[in-house]
């Protein structure tokens, strides 16, 4: 994992009160469950209103996700997930969303220029909230 990248993923995308918790929770390889644990269920008292591009309930077509998140310079992504096998890393956008889109499990990408990024949090029942965001830098 980046402790830099995340520290500004904190920074760019969440709530000025949960900044340092959520800093906390992923740079804490013991606390970093806690994070998903949060998004997951209660990703809307987290993330910065103003960041919020499109908010759903239900999943859109992974080629809208795709569009969203890729540029003519850049098709890598860096990924906070739940599945350990991506979480940290940096990868390409569309490999990434093959695998984690749509699987039920809490996971985030974000442009390596950290402008956009793509949450999903836990399939629950009825809803699987997803986000996409612009950080406040972009805007």
């Amino acid at each position: 994992m980046d402790k830099m990248i995340e520290q500004r993923v904190s920074e760019l995308f969440f709530t000025k009160t949960a900044r340092e918790r959520i800093n906390y929770e992923l740079t804490s390889k013991k606390k970093r469950k806690t994070f998903f644990k949060k998004i997951a269920h209660s990703a809307d008292d987290y993330i910065d209103k103003e960041c919020i591009f499109i908010q759903n309930d239900e999943l859109m077509a992974k080629n809208k996700v795709m569009n969203f998140l890729t540029n003519s310079s850049c098709d890598s992504c860096y990924c906070i997930s739940f599945d350990e096998r991506f979480d940290g890393e940096i990868l390409n956008i569309e490999e990434t969303l093959d695998i984690l889109f749509g699987n039920g499990m809490p996971f985030m990408l974000i442009t390596i220029s950290l402008d956009k990024a793509y949450l999903e949090t836990e399939f629950d029942f009825k809803f699987h909230k997803n986000y996409f965001l612009k950080s406040k830098k972009s805007k």
